[in-house]
């Protein structure tokens, strides 16, 4: 008997949500007595990911033009089935649910066998917009079972390390905070894998899926972004600023926020993706643009008073009178990861106002003029306090800002710089940079700060530059300022980590030239096959 395609819709959300059903009932029962289901709060998020899923079928039937009664009946009872698993998954301990969110998987990929079977008897736009539906929930369904293991895995390093970690500043972090978050040490290749080579942990086994928070360094060590969040995938181009669609990269951003617990993004093939208006990142999101070619133009990103949020492995360019990644209003603990960024009148990324444990690494970084500016203002005091580890980035042909800073603390390390035109590194107003093991290759210019002969005494005498094992090529020479005009102790001074944990490891800077244009920038295709040896 041919199944039209409503049929078939009302077929697969049956077939899913009473396999979940069943597999939830089980577990649900042998724990209901031993666990409350408010210890286990993260669970409250996946269910807003099975009801994405459900939302993303409904959508598909929709589209299709041929929803029907009885379709729409089916998805109104995994609706209310959803919300009576609200209430009893939480009683389910993590790895059980992993297990059967990969059953739940596995079905999903039955259903899909099922109709590569039918496809000579059923509509072709039937096969096409079901096997896209089918698709989008089977890999959903495979990275909660995925998230599930890792939160696992995470919080047990998580609660080895929060005993002995701290804020730069000293201060223990409040429990609704991220903690430091380290590789395992207990005998496998994890730490092995993240500490020797951390340009590509991001695209190893011990970076895999939400295993990613386990390779940051620097300052931001300890992002967690949307670990504990739901998952969500882009599956169009689309970008609606006033009513985002579902399947919308603005969508996804919309559902971050620690409040909500976060959102961790992928994407489900390639996209270009044209903003219409800026991109408002939320707390406690990931973009996650790892396996694809995902390129974002139009406007610019921006995190606003923002924390814990992770930008990884996508570009970035043109996006008109802006800079193209902006870290403004007090936003703390983030992650700028495998960005490549062009194009933009001013700047790239920008950390400014009160700002603070970001980390800007394997990044691919080029613009005819501005690049980086950490601390925007003479007058803007609150950047004393910011912290910026700028860490294994390829800067090349910009005239200047390579980070240019101000107020705080600045450290610059293994980056391969190229062709920069006025200056590379810069500073103002009690800026401190702290320059190590990076690779100068002079070529327009061969003075890497701002220092000219003859400046004498017309010079800002309260900033710090400091050279450490930096290597120059082609006649580049850097200026040291080493006698600040400041109330800073010497040890203040000359401390840059609190921590050793947050210390990025470094290869030799003679090599920077060959390992880096394999591996910064956004990762895909033939390079990715480059940057995993």
């Amino acid at each position: 008997m041919e199944l039209d395609h409503a049929n078939k819709m009302s077929l697969l959300s049956v077939g899913v949500l009473v396999l979940l059903l069943s597999g939830v009932r089980g577990s649900a029962d042998e724990t209901d007595t031993e666990l409350d289901p408010r210890s286990n709060p993260e669970i409250q998020h996946t269910m807003t990911a099975l009801a994405n899923i459900t939302d993303i079928l409904e959508l598909v039937a929709s589209e299709g033009g041929v929803i029907a009664d009885d379709c729409e009946r089916q998805i109104q009872t995994a609706n209310e089935t959803l919300h009576w698993l609200t209430d009893q998954i939480p009683r389910t301990p993590l790895l059980e649910t992993a297990k059967f969110f990969s059953s739940a998987a596995k079905a999903v990929s039955a259903c899909n066998a099922y109709l590569a079977l039918r496809a000579d008897t059923l509509p072709v736009s039937t096969i096409q917009i079901s096997k896209i539906a089918l698709s989008t929930v089977m890999q959903m369904l495979t990275q909660l079972s995925s998230d599930a293991e890792t939160v696992v895995d995470v919080e047990k390093n998580v609660n080895k390390t929060s005993s002995d970690y701290h804020h730069v500043d000293g201060s223990m972090s409040h429990s609704n905070e991220s903690k430091l978050l380290t590789p395992s040490t207990d005998g496998d290749d994890v730490k092995e894998c993240a500490t020797i080579n951390p340009t590509n942990c991001q695209f190893s086994a011990c970076g895999n899926g939400r295993g990613l928070t386990r390779c940051a360094f620097g300052y931001a060590a300890g992002v967690t972004g949307g670990l504990k969040g739901i998952s969500y995938v882009v599956t169009n181009n689309e970008d609606n600023h006033r009513k985002p669609s579902l399947g919308s990269l603005r969508y996804g951003v919309n559902q971050g926020g620690q409040a909500n617990g976060g959102v961790w993004i992928t994407f489900a093939r390639s996209f270009e993706i044209t903003l219409t208006d800026l991109l408002w990142i939320r707390s406690g999101t990931t973009i996650d643009g790892r396996g694809f070619n995902v390129t974002i133009t139009g406007k610019c990103i921006v995190l606003c008073g923002v924390s814990n949020v992770i930008l990884h492995n996508f570009q970035v360019s043109t996006v008109g009178e802006s800079d193209t990644v902006h870290i403004y209003a007090g936003s703390s603990r983030i992650w700028v990861d495998h960005l490549t960024s062009t194009d933009a009148k001013l700047g790239l990324v920008s950390v400014l106002q009160g700002s603070t444990d970001v980390t800007i690494s394997n990044s691919y970084l080029s613009n005819y003029n501005f690049n980086m500016l950490l601390g925007a203002s003479d007058f803007d005091k609150e950047d004393a306090g910011m912290r910026v580890s700028v860490y294994r980035n390829w800067f090349q042909n910009s005239m200047q800002r390579m980070p240019h800073c101000r107020w705080g603390k600045c450290h610059v390390m293994n980056n391969l710089y190229t062709n920069w035109g006025y200056y590379a590194l810069g500073a103002r107003v009690g800026g401190k940079i702290y320059s190590e093991s990076n690779l100068f290759v002079a070529s327009r210019r061969s003075e890497i700060t701002h220092w000219f002969n003859g400046i004498g005494t017309n010079y800002d005498n309260s900033i710090f530059i400091k050279s450490t094992k930096d290597i120059f090529l082609n006649g580049s020479t850097l200026h040291e300022f080493l006698n600040p005009n400041t109330t800073e102790s010497s040890d203040d001074l000359n401390t840059i980590y609190k921590s050793d944990k947050l210390y990025p490891p470094a290869i030799l800077p003679a090599t920077l030239n060959k390992v880096l244009p394999n591996c910064v920038g956004a990762v895909f295709g033939q390079r990715l096959l480059q940057c995993s040896t």
